[in-house]
Parts: structure tokens; C-alpha cells; sequence
């Protein structure tokens, strides 16, 4: 029983650790192409994310394939990326320039 028990873990493990999978990538600005670094690249509903290196690029596990990943960057509108079944590099992803205007302030 104690075999048979240990085998059952065993496997378990082994699917869960297959389910996860490192997804690399690099953050660009879209209208230069210059790396971003210093984004946030996280996967929705987890606590689990990274920043990008100096040169924008990234390395994250992420726990399935199946999952959503938010890359944010001050200053530029928020990109959205579903993983594919066995997709490890997403390449350069292009974030575009995000349009924020500050309220006139009136000073009396």
C-alpha cells in the first residue's frame, strides 16, 4: 500500500511539474523597437511575475500553458498574451505608447 501510495505522489508531481514551463521574451517599445526594462510581466490570477532585464528581455515559470500573462510598462498601454500549448518564447512583444493626459490644475 505504502508502494502503491508513493507511486500515486510520484506521478502527480511529475504531471504538475510538466504542466509548468519557462516562457522567455523581450519587452519593446513598438514605435522604436528599443527594449523596455524594468516591465512587469505577470501571470493573471497568481502572485507569480518578473521584471525585464536591462535589455527588456524576460524569463518567467509559468504554472500551464493556458496562461494569461499582463506585461506593463509606466507609460504604455497593457499587453495581454494567452500561452499556446507548448509555446516557450514569445519574442519581442511590442507595447504601444499609452495616451494619459493630466487634468488642468487651477491655482488661485
Amino acid at each position: 500500500m505504502k508502494r502503491f501510495l508513493l507511486a500515486v505522489t510520484l506521478a502527480v508531481s511529475a504531471i504538475t511539474l510538466m504542466a509548468q514551463g519557462v516562457v522567455t521574451g523581450k519587452v519593446v517599445d513598438a514605435d522604436n523597437g528599443e527594449g523596455l526594462p524594468g516591465a512587469t510581466i505577470r501571470v493573471e490570477g497568481t502572485t507569480l511575475g518578473t521584471i525585464s532585464d536591462v535589455n527588456g528581455e524576460f524569463s518567467l515559470n509559468v504554472p500551464s500553458r493556458g496562461s494569461v500573462l499582463i506585461i506593463s510598462y509606466v507609460g504604455f498601454k497593457d499587453a495581454v498574451i494567452t500561452l499556446q500549448d507548448g509555446q516557450t518564447s514569445l519574442g519581442s512583444i511590442k507595447l504601444q505608447a499609452g495616451l494619459t493626459e493630466l487634468s488642468t490644475l487651477e491655482v488661485i
